[in-house]
């Protein structure tokens, strides 16, 4: 089966777990996971947040803190449902190429996710080796934190790759910069 097939057989399969949810589905089906994140953002905010809420809260999303306070705008709200729609289709493992799909309701849920967009890691046996030394490295080694980055993610944030530009920026010129008398 190729990618664009198991990717339409995981929105059928999100659309079947919703079953009579209306409001679910119609969030789901309005989003296109072939568009790109424009279009997309454009067909969910259509929907007011009465709405939206039913779908994040079915897509495990917490809509507000331990004090219950509400956590998103409606434009925060349509990015979240985006990139969580999103982590549940079929991707590449960024350290073992397998294609897998993480299952919102998983027996064995993912042991990282994505700090951009959510997505869970394949727990494949690099991730479980490296989720091992984590769990058992001492609180100094930890200190700095851990952030882990899907392969689509880890792409795109590529900090070495240039970035291209429409503009050009301009140098200033010796002249224009001050002088600080005594440095």
């Amino acid at each position: 089966m190729d990618t664009d097939s198991q990717i339409k057989t995981a929105i059928g399969g999100l659309l079947l777990r919703a079953e009579s949810n209306v409001l679910v589905k119609r969030v789901l089906t309005a989003f296109d996971p072939f568009a790109k994140r424009t279009v997309n953002n454009k067909q969910l905010n259509q929907f007011n947040l009465d709405m939206l809420e039913p779908c994040a809260e079915f897509l495990s999303i917490n809509l507000a803190d331990v004090e219950e306070n509400k956590l998103y705008t409606k434009e925060s709200l349509v990015y979240r449902i985006m990139y969580g729609i999103s982590s549940l289709l079929p991707t590449t493992c960024g350290d073992c190429n397998e294609l897998y799909v993480v299952e919102l309701d998983a027996e064995e849920p993912p042991l990282f996710y994505c700090y951009t967009c959510f997505r869970g890691s394949h727990n494949c046996d690099f991730i479980k080796t490296f989720h091992k030394c984590m769990s058992e490295a001492n609180i100094v080694s930890l200190l700095s934190g851990h952030v882990w980055m899907c392969r689509d993610c880890k792409a795109s944030h590529n900090p070495v790759k240039p970035r291209k530009s429409k503009s050009r920026h301009n140098v200033a010129s010796p002249n224009l910069i001050p002088h600080y008398p005594g440095l």
